[in-house]
């Protein structure tokens, strides 16, 4: 049966872009600060082979290219300097672009492991509000955008930086005039085009916002293909697809125009620049007021300027990219895991307590699911929980597994409120048997030791599958216990999949054991192996078992039936069927569509 979350605490919930996300963010993991500065040295090196690149150059021209022109550092030739400084520089260049990736990918993978361990502990009532496909998407590329921006981009951005500044004054030193005619005209085409980049860098957000849309939407679909394939859905599904493909296509063409505009004008400024410099250079040249070594630097420093812009301006986009991103993230870094740190290690007391509902009500918003004034489950005894649906019964296993808190009252366990158990002791002794059993991909054997952390022999699985009556369908797969069961199970059939369920359980060998409608989907054949299979497991267990089912109940010590979250009715199955009420009713209701199918 579907479990609704309630709708007021659930999902995440979007806020605008912020800094103060993007450092809350940052504080969550470690960045590597020693690598980083290391590689912002080595950043140095090459700004000041980029820097000294041309000035080189004009000594050379300046001298007549003559190999042995000297004057250099340490009195070498002023060519050989030229090679040193360059090999050094892109030395420096190459070993810091590795230190900085490094650094990237490894606070790329701290940031997705933080995130995915405050979303595997986190509430039910936010996970309930989540579509897996989009979180997946965010997970992956929320946290490479934050990575890239802190490692990459920062450098490259604090790299232009430098170069700009140590481009002008160099060039304002050598020549004003032919300094202010380049920094004129290359700035006024960068301030040309900051509108442009600014609207870039929202294109990129909402290609991020488009592209995580898109993941959910396809893990959906992909999910969930039988149901889409036997409703007849792939048109729909397909324009639903391609609604999403085609938002995305738009956004590139969009951010492919920005591109287009904006590669010409910096070309463009670049040609006005050479030209102009040329030209005015050359006259003072000719004129003799400026060397043709001078002129020779300038035209270099031209494309020293023009490559920090470019930085800059890829910088500034990825800001934009991350602080959304940063505000997504640091939502999930701030949840409060449902669990509180592991407690000291305890033997856990085996012995058969009651478990009691006391004045407990709980809601979905302003709509009340539950309102119990007492209801107690004996220890080792068995209570069937009837009623239609939407009654109250799901919720009632909800509040016992701690997937939501009761509004009012408690629930004890024995002298013990539930509350005051360490979570996950408590859930180590509830088992879970649903409708629809959960499959991971993976093997027989894995989904049968999922969640066990103690060893487990081969004997005590033997002992399992037989208990489950799986044992005969297990033996018969082509790898047994190792042939793998496909996504969510597909390559078993429901029956198999309770079996193995129940078999999960032997294992697991909860005190509590919580059965919802996990006989409801199934044939006759198939729902009377796995009733056989929970016959054995429910013995010397305090066991609760929604059902729509009437057959079989007379077995159970205790029935209560819910209607709008209330009980309505309660007592042995004898006495109530002896009565008038919502049992004897339904059981008469289903004996005659039984009789008359």
């Amino acid at each position: 049966m579907t479990r609704a979350a309630p709708t007021d605490t659930a999902g995440p919930k979007k806020g605008p872009a912020s800094y103060a996300d993007l450092f809350s963010v940052l504080g969550h993991v470690r960045i590597d600060r020693a690598a980083l500065c290391f590689a912002a040295l080595l950043t140095l090196v090459e700004v000041g082979g980029t820097l000294g690149f041309p000035l080189l150059t004009r000594t050379i021209v300046d001298g007549s290219g003559a190999v042995s022109v000297s004057g250099g550092v340490f009195g070498q030739p002023v060519v050989v300097q030229l090679v040193l400084v360059l090999l050094a520089a892109a030395v420096a260049a190459a070993v810091a672009r590795y230190l900085t990736s490094r650094s990237g990918l490894a606070l790329g993978a701290r940031l997705r492991s933080a995130a995915i361990e405050r979303l595997v502990a986190a509430p039910v009532t936010y996970l309930d509000g989540l579509a897996s496909g989009e979180v997946t998407s965010r997970v992956i590329n929320d946290t490479k955008a934050v990575a890239q921006l802190i490692s990459r981009e920062s450098l490259n951005a604090g790299s232009a930086v430098l170069l700009l500044t140590g481009a002008a004054v160099v060039l304002f030193s050598m020549d004003g005039a032919l300094a202010g005619i380049l920094f004129g005209v290359i700035g006024a085409a960068f301030l040309a085009m900051l509108p442009v980049m600014l609207t870039m860098a929202a294109v990129a957000y909402r290609t991020q916002d488009e592209t995580a849309k898109l993941s959910g939407r396809l893990t959906q679909i992909f999910a969930e293909m039988r149901m889409v394939k036997t409703f007849g859905a792939e048109e729909r599904e397909r324009r639903r697809a391609d609604t999403g493909i085609s938002a995305l296509f738009a956004l590139g063409c969009r951010s492919a125009r920005i591109e287009a505009a904006l590669s010409p004008v910096m070309t463009l400024a670049v040609t006005i620049s050479l030209v102009t410099i040329l030209a005015y250079g050359g006259m003072r040249v000719a004129a003799g007021t400026l060397s043709s070594g001078t002129l020779t630097a300038f035209l270099l420093y031209i494309f020293t300027v023009v490559g920090p812009l470019a930085q800059l301006t890829s910088f500034f986009s990825q800001l934009s990219v991350a602080r959304g991103a940063s505000t997504r993230l640091a939502e999930v870094l701030r949840l409060a895991p449902e669990w509180s740190a592991p407690p000291a290690p305890r033997t856990a007391s085996r012995t058969p307590k009651a478990l009691t509902f006391d004045g407990v009500r709980f809601s979905y918003g302003d709509r009340v699911a539950l309102s119990l004034d007492t209801l107690v489950f004996a220890p080792g005894s068995r209570t069937a929980i009837i009623g239609p649906s939407g009654s109250g019964k799901s919720t009632m296993l909800a509040l016992v597994e701690r997937f939501y808190a009761p509004d009012q009252g408690s629930i004890r366990h024995g002298d013990d409120n539930i509350t005051a158990i360490p979570l996950r002791e408590w859930r180590g002794r509830i088992g879970y048997v649903a409708q629809t059993s959960a499959m991971l991909s993976g093997s027989v054997r894995d989904n049968l030791l999922y969640g066990i952390d103690r060893p487990v022999g081969e004997e005590a699985i033997a002992s399992a599958l037989a208990l489950s009556r799986s044992d005969g369908f297990v033996a018969a797969l082509p790898l047994g216990l190792d042939t793998q069961v496909g996504e969510r199970g597909a390559r078993l059939s429901g029956g198999e999949r309770q079996r193995l369920a129940i078999a999960r359980m032997f294992l697991r060998d909860p005190e509590i054991l919580l059965l919802d409608e996990a006989t409801s989907s199934l044939d006759e054949e198939n729902a009377h192996l796995v009733l056989q299979g929970l016959e054995a497991l429910m013995r010397g267990r305090t066991c609760i078992l929604v059902t729509h089912r009437m057959a079989g109940l007379e077995a159970m010590d205790q029935i209560v039936a819910l209607d709008g979250g209330e009980i309505v009715e309660r007592g042995a199955p004898e006495a109530l069927l002896s009565g008038a009420g919502f049992y004897r009713r339904l059981v008469h209701r289903q004996f005659i569509q039984e009789k008359s199918a």
